[in-house]
């Protein structure tokens, strides 16, 4: 809502190799589920303290590639205080 400044009623799903489509309502229930699933990641994601690095497809966009040891032989060692930035600030609107 915070984007478009609309809420979101309907949902479709695309299956693009079963070229089938799921559509659906989207009610409060939804809404509820959503926001507790958004906001348990969020606190997921500002408690987890090492991320274990996944090479896939995604690396040759990464801007991180030089320093991961998954995706690098030799990686280059991470700048000095790169460590220490572990400040998130998360914020849900109500």
């Amino acid at each position: 809502m915070q984007v478009y400044q609309q809420s979101l009623k309907r949902v479709s799903l695309v299956f693009l190799r079963a070229g089938e489509t799921l559509s659906f309502e989207v009610n409060d229930d939804h809404r509820q589920k959503v926001r507790s699933l958004i906001a348990e990641l969020a606190l997921r994601l500002r408690a987890d303290d090492e991320w274990v690095p996944k090479v896939g497809g995604h690396c040759d966009r990464c801007g991180f590639a030089q320093y991961c040891a998954a995706k690098t032989e030799k990686p280059e060692p991470l700048p000095e205080g790169g460590r220490k930035l572990r400040l998130v600030q998360l914020a849900l609107a109500v």
